[in-house]
């Protein structure tokens, strides 16, 4: 615990980034693609970092005096914050940086070695996210499916058609299972 009294929460954060970077990178190998990708989620993290810099009042705090309390007053301070735009930061923004606030605390332990430090997060409740999605798909995105299907299953008369009305409706597989009379 002596290193987490001593190692604040923004200077992990830039740590577990660069060291997840690296990570990343020679895990996945060294093709261009897979090092843009890298590098994206790179910048986005650095870009979360600038957020819970300006954001999350326990940002220079030590780890260890991080509590639950401090994760849900910054929960609820960034659900009441809205983007320029005027909307609100949507519960799933919030849920996306209470994930990378989690992630530094996991790393904290299992790879510094800060074995007895708390993670907060996992006292603090997630705002719920509205699990609805509207996407129709376009008219290739039709063609692909109905060219997909005849290659997959041709002999089952049924699989066409529901393909079909699951597509054309915005059915997943598990609601279309548990459509009644």
């Amino acid at each position: 615990l002596n290193k987490a009294a001593k190692l604040s929460f923004g200077d992990a954060l830039t740590q577990f980034i660069e060291e997840q970077s690296k990570d990343r990178m020679q895990q996945e190998g060294k093709t261009e693609a897979k090092k843009t990708r890298i590098e994206k989620q790179r910048r986005d993290r650095h870009t979360k970092q600038r957020m819970l810099k300006s954001q999350f009042q326990k940002y220079n705090a030590p780890l260890s005096h991080i509590i639950t309390a401090d994760i849900t007053d910054f929960r609820r301070s960034r659900l009441d914050q809205a983007k320029p735009s005027g909307k609100k930061i949507s519960a799933h923004t919030v849920n996306n940086d209470l994930n990378l606030i989690s992630s530094v605390f996991k790393y904290a332990r299992s790879e510094w070695g800060m074995d007895n430090l708390n993670n907060p997060v996992k006292g603090s409740s997630r705002p719920k996210v509205a699990d609805e999605r509207n996407i129709c798909p376009y008219e290739w995105e039709m063609e692909n499916i109905i060219a997909a299907v005849d290659d997959y299953k041709p002999h089952l008369l049924w699989f066409k058609p529901m393909v079909l009305f699951q597509a054309a409706v915005g059915l997943r597989a598990g609601e279309t299972a548990n459509i009644e009379e």
